[in-house]
């Protein structure tokens, strides 16, 4: 089994081995994609190996998806923050130019939404237009409430991060 089999398969003491023998965590296979990717699709323990092991948390893989990409698509909510904690670029586009937020916008995945705009992803409000477009799109109206919550918050606690200053009603975007 070579270490994207066990990443994939979640196998952490056939990952380790791997990782203790020198295997380098950022090798890519034939299809552009870490271990990390693959670890991406189910296994927390996978990736927290990986990234102690130092791997990049921002490859960038089949029709460049990025490990974040991955999490956001398959609804790992517990993989995410990890990424992001460890530096994941949370505004990386793939091939048909959708960000994570979007990509969990378009499954529906109200949590993982959560988390990234909690990680300020797509701050700008066209990028969130877009995500909300596609949540629209495909009939997630949770994702769509978060969204568009997320938009007409006050400018102030947008920009300071006050929690406090949520009760200023009288400042909306």
């Amino acid at each position: 089994m070579d270490i994207f089999q066990a990443a994939q398969a979640g196998n952490t003491i056939v990952l380790e081995k791997h990782i203790n023998d020198g295997v380098d965590v950022n090798e890519t296979d034939r299809n552009g994609n870490t271990a990390l990717h693959y670890a991406c699709e189910a296994s927390l323990s996978c990736v927290k190996l990986l990234i102690e092991a130092e791997a990049n948390v921002n490859p960038v893989g089949r029709k460049d998806n990025t490990p974040l990409h991955i999490a956001a698509s398959l609804g790992e909510a517990a993989i995410a923050p990890l990424l992001i904690d460890a530096g994941a670029n949370i505004h990386a586009e793939n091939d048909y130019g959708w960000s994570p937020l979007q990509t969990a916008a378009s499954r529906g995945d109200a949590e993982i939404v959560q988390v990234l705009l909690k990680a300020e992803a797509d701050a700008y409000e066209d990028k969130i237009k877009n995500a909300m477009s596609a949540a629209s799109q495909k009939g997630h109206s949770a994702c769509l409430s978060i969204l568009r919550d997320h938009l007409e918050r006050p400018i102030l606690e947008k920009a300071s991060g006050n929690a406090e200053l949520s009760s200023l009603d009288t400042v909306r975007l």
